[in-house]
């Protein structure tokens, strides 16, 4: 599929964020909705980030600043009202902030001697590009051996590990390979910390004006009227080039695991994983040097990037094509979309059990498409018959000793299911003609 190439308003000018590569990871039309909207569209959640942001991050300083490993929970809730006082947070979702911000402040230790991070900046040059990104935390361990970086998440959904991990075969660990937590790693193993230096501007003396006293004439274009010019500057060494491993980890204050705890995803990188990272991070940055200059900016279906997607109804890809992902962006096309899948939901359910009972009385399958076939089939499980009395049994044979027979428990029980199947080729082979 070929798409109308697309130019953005401004240049890239070889910088690329964090976030702006994640969405062109996943897709290179999203990439460029969120290069051409950045600074103009912010939804609730971006909202809702930015203030647990800044909770973790004034809190974090306070600690480093008295060298305590927790915050008190009387001066953490002065720092959750000074960011909903500071931003422009809507007043529906303040609850929801005091309720991330107090969990996180009353599980949430340190060693205020070992952060290297904090709300960093850290940008790492490659290719002639300078890519950059933000780490919310990160410190030192086992003598700068090991980084432990937490990633702090506002969301109401977490995603399931293999989402966002993959399982290593050697050690059982779950390997990072979602593309944020990846760059977090190499920002730090390889990147330079931002400082940034503020001082009078030269276009204008400081006063924020051309042509005049302020009010009198135009503002100046180099510092947009405010006076003060940024100028930044890379630190000279990267926080962590001796780390072995990344301990990465996902934190969700707004969930709650099987414990009651906010929950969290530990997710690891060895610093050997890094450099083949580094050359996908170059082949990625290729890529949008070449988007950028053709337009092309191509649209690719998947789950992350349609979800994530800064302007779903832009999509230049056909909402049937695409699954009808990105379909639903208000709360009136999510009514809508509830109340559709329930009727179908009923009607299914009546057809398949038609279907059933046809299949039951005509042979017992029906076949369709090349290979498919619906039939009954006979399944093996096991029940327990007395949960209580199995952990009963289980409790006494570990403390005291006692024989766990576990046929006296537990029962063997057959069971014919109705499933969806593919046919094997020699099944293919014997159908009739």
């Amino acid at each position: 599929m070929s798409f109308l190439a697309v130019e953005l308003p401004r240049p890239l000018e070889r910088k690329a964020s964090q976030t702006l590569l994640k969405h062109y990871a996943a897709c290179p039309r999203s990439g460029y909705f969120y290069a051409r909207d950045k600074g103009v569209a912010r939804t609730l959640e971006m909202v809702r980030g930015a203030a647990v942001h800044r909770v973790a991050e004034r809190a974090t300083e306070l600690m480093i600043a008295q060298g305590e490993p927790m915050i008190p929970p009387g001066l953490a809730k002065v720092v959750v009202g000074e960011a909903l006082s500071e931003l422009r947070v809507p007043f529906s979702e303040h609850d929801f902030v005091r309720e991330l911000g107090y969990r996180w402040a009353g599980e949430w230790a340190i060693d205020p001697a070992s952060v290297i991070a904090c709300e960093t900046l850290l940008a790492l040059e490659l290719e002639g590009w300078q890519v950059r990104g933000k780490v919310d935390f990160a410190e030192v361990r086992d003598q700068g051996a090991s980084v432990y970086v937490a990633d702090y998440k506002s969301s109401r959904s977490a995603p399931a590990f293999e989402d966002v991990a993959r399982k290593r075969t050697s050690d059982g660990r779950w390997a990072a390979r979602s593309f944020q937590q990846v760059l977090y790693a190499l920002l730090l193993a390889y990147g330079r910390p931002v400082r940034t230096l503020l001082h009078d501007c030269d276009g204008c003396a400081g006063n924020g004006f051309h042509g005049g006293d302020p009010g009198e004439g135009k503002p100046c274009t180099q510092c947009s009227g405010s006076g003060v010019a940024r100028e930044e500057i890379l630190e000279p060494l990267p926080l962590a080039p001796r780390a072995q491993r990344f301990d990465l980890e996902l934190v969700y204050p707004a969930i709650e695991d099987s414990y009651g705890l906010m929950l969290r995803r530990p997710l690891s990188l060895s610093a050997v994983e890094l450099p083949e990272y580094r050359d996908s991070l170059i082949g990625l940055l290729r890529a949008l040097a070449a988007d950028e200059e053709s337009g092309e900016w191509p649209a690719i279906v998947s789950s992350t990037g349609c979800a994530e997607c800064p302007c779903k109804p832009e999509c230049p890809i056909p909402v049937e094509l695409r699954d009808h992902r990105g379909e639903i962006n208000t709360e009136a096309e999510a009514e809508q979309a509830a109340a559709i899948l329930e009727r179908r939901d009923s009607e299914n359910k009546a057809l398949r059990t038609e279907l059933r009972e046809w299949t039951r009385h005509n042979g017992g399958e029906v076949r369709y498409g090349r290979d498919r076939v619906l039939r009954f089939k006979l399944v093996e499980s096991e029940r327990i018959r007395d949960r209580e009395a199995l952990w009963l049994a289980v409790a006494r044979s570990r403390d005291y000793g006692e024989s766990f027979v576990r046929s006296e428990h537990v029962q063997t029980v057959q069971s014919s299911n109705f499933v969806a199947e593919t046919l094997s080729e020699e099944e293919i082979a014997e159908a009739p003609a």
